[in-house]
């Protein structure tokens, strides 16, 4: 038993003390626009202790030395892993997202036209670049412009933040001897939906310029935006 024992202690000494095997690196991926993006998406991918790095975006790995970008429309996945200094790599990750650059499309009914009594505007939204309508709005009320401001109702279908802006074009500022095109902003603040009522109103600085010139209408245009969702835009007529 003795002889056996000091067999096995003579073996331990002679292979030495183990050696732990390292943890491959781990690679993550960085998106700088959210899922579904409107504009070309920067992928960045970032993995501590690695000797090298490969990714695919769909015609085979190659070596990155910087963030990817990828601009075509449509849903895209890239995959990538990476390498140690002693070989170790890791199991092939991926992150995937969509680009959709096709901007949404409403539909207004009844059709435009004179009516005998009031009429019901319904408005139908449709997306042709399949990411789903995120934001609509109805039509702004635009009396008493100088002294109530502009209101419109802005539907959204997930929450988010965005602004809202009215501007005149050039010409107008000048002719009104505005400081810029901008006549009012303010937030916008959605709940999965809900349908908040905006209004945008003038100052009084630009309420009485307007009133001075003797204005009695004006044309502007009225911008929506969502963060990471393309802008709605409406020309439209506001009176005084």
């Amino acid at each position: 038993m003795r002889w056996f024992i000091g067999m096995l202690v003579q073996a331990a000494m002679l292979a030495g003390p183990a050696v732990a095997q390292a943890a491959p690196p781990v690679t993550t991926a960085a998106l700088d626009h959210p899922s579904p993006a409107p504009v070309p998406v920067t992928v960045t991918l970032t993995a501590a202790d690695a000797a090298s790095t490969w990714f695919n975006t769909g015609s085979g790995f190659v070596r990155y030395d910087g963030p990817v970008t990828v601009a075509a429309e449509g849903w895209h996945t890239v995959a990538f892993y990476s390498i140690d200094e002693s070989g170790d790599q890791e199991d092939e990750r991926s992150v995937s997202f969509r680009i959709d650059r096709t901007s949404p499309r409403t539909a207004a009914s009844p059709a435009a036209g004179q009516y005998a009594g009031p009429v019901s505007v319904r408005l139908a939204a449709s997306d042709p670049g399949g990411s789903g309508v995120a934001l609509t709005f109805g039509r702004p009320r635009t009396r008493a412009f100088a002294a109530r401001g502009l209101t419109v109702k802005v539907r959204c279908a997930r929450a988010g933040t965005g602004r809202a802006t009215l501007d005149v074009s050039r010409a107008t500022a000048r002719r009104l001897k505005l400081r810029g095109q901008r006549l009012a902003s303010r937030a916008v603040r959605c709940a999965a939906g809900r349908t908040p009522t905006v209004r945008l109103k003038p100052s009084k600085r630009i309420a009485k310029r307007v009133a001075r010139r003797g204005v009695r209408s004006l044309k502007a245009t009225l911008q929506v935006t969502l963060r990471g969702e393309p802008a709605l835009r409406r020309s439209l007529t506001l009176r005084r």
